[in-house]
């Protein structure tokens, strides 16, 4: 059974992923049967909520998308969090291309140069932090989140 991400638009992140000429459906990693009821309850959260939808039988998935391909998933425990967990799913999936995964990875097709990402130690950020004006406000944020919440354009 797969499920499928739910775009509720027509607008949406264009990764610039090649048209697909073959199924591919790598496993999912151990820790998805080891942490069997988490990874339910993970999934049925993301169906009440409208982000995923199915489940759908293979065949189905076939016939309505043509060649498509899914990345494993994995469950990682929360830092801090007893009892919480990550669903993670690994998008840098196959590392290299093979005849039995012939489709590169759905992060090997991102265009780099057109998102410009840099990171800064934990020095730099207090720097800028100290000379920000009186008055400013900060927020954290959990990245891992936000990616739930950006859907990629139909047309991938």
């Amino acid at each position: 059974m797969f499920l499928v991400y739910s775009a509720r638009s027509t607008q949406g992140f264009i990764v610039g992923y090649s048209p697909l000429s073959h199924v591919q459906t790598p496993p999912n990693s151990t820790s998805v049967s080891i942490y069997k009821t988490e990874f339910r309850n993970i999934v049925n959260r993301e169906l009440a909520k409208e982000r995923y939808i199915g489940p759908f039988l293979f065949k189905t998935i076939e016939a309505t998308l043509g060649p498509f391909q899914s990345s494993p998933l994995s469950l990682i425990p929360k830092s801090g969090k007893l009892g919480k967990f990550r669903l993670v799913q690994n998008l840098s999936f196959p590392i290299q291309t093979s005849p039995h995964f012939p489709n590169p990875s759905i992060n090997n097709a991102i265009i780099t140069n057109l998102l410009p990402c840099t990171w800064g130690k934990f020095s730099t950020i207090s720097l800028l932090i100290a000379r920000l004006p009186p008055g400013s406000q900060a927020a954290t944020r959990d990245v891992a989140e936000v990616y739930c919440t950006i859907p990629l354009h139909e047309s991938q």
